[in-house]
């Protein structure tokens, strides 16, 4: 399997800045991993690079208000790039889920007693700092159910130089061509039409095949009992 120097070494190749067989000093094989893992860090911002959606649970602490998500906090986790979804898991044997409403900062500020208490929150107000982020439920939970929380989690960086890379099909390409684009203008190199256009279509390769498929539904309240025919209109 392929390490991070590997990959870089690969890199540096495809653009001309080492031979094959050469290898690349110290210090330029711990630059380009840098700009590799600024690479993995910018991809976290868009959903379509991001091959899973992570699924937590958590416990809720009765008349508790908010909690801290992030490493060390009340939900001890990685800090999530975005929260998709969330719901309350009651803790039954079988156990019943809730949806909570994401609420965005005007529909929380719409919210005139924010400290009412129920025994299932409704309503979900998500504030993101640098290292964590807080949650806050409304109304305040009275009893400690679960909340279970689907969010999308940054790509992890690679560590060092010697890391073996563990990524999906089609990542590590997407990888060396797009790193090759930011390492060129550092060596003097101008890159081909092909080695750009490869970039963009590996990037694009992934994101078909992270792609989930969306289901419409309609209530059925909507459609009535008869039928409606689309070439007639009646």
């Amino acid at each position: 399997m392929s390490t991070g120097r590997d990959l870089i070494k690969s890199t540096l190749r495809l653009i001309g800045a080492i031979a094959s067989g050469e290898t690349p000093s110290s210090a330029e094989a711990s630059d380009a991993l840098v700009v590799l893992n600024q690479i993995l860090d910018s991809w976290s911002l868009e959903n379509l690079l991001l091959h899973a959606r992570a699924h937590e649970e958590f416990a809720l602490t009765a008349g508790s208000q908010s909690r801290t998500m992030g490493p060390g906090g009340n939900f001890n986790t990685t800090r999530p790039i975005r929260i998709e979804q969330a719901l309350i898991r009651t803790t039954d044997t079988d156990p019943i889920d809730y949806p909570l409403k994401i609420a965005t900062i005007e529909e929380w500020a719409r919210i005139t007693s924010k400290q009412v208490d129920a025994e299932v929150p409704t309503h979900l107000l998500i504030e993101n700092t640098v290292t964590t982020t807080t949650l806050y439920f409304y109304p305040v939970p009275t009893v400690a159910y679960k909340a279970a929380l689907y969010s999308w989690k940054a790509l992890t960086e690679i560590a060092t130089l010697d890391t073996t890379l563990t990524m999906p099909p089609g990542y590590e390409r997407a990888l060396r061509y797009n790193l090759a684009i930011e390492l060129a203008p550092e060596y003097g190199k101008t890159l081909p039409g092909e080695i750009i256009a490869i970039a963009g279509e590996s990037k694009e390769v992934i994101k078909r095949s992270n792609i989930k498929p969306q289901i419409i539904t309609v209530d059925e309240a909507l459609l009535g009992s008869g039928s409606f025919n689309i070439l007639t209109g009646e």
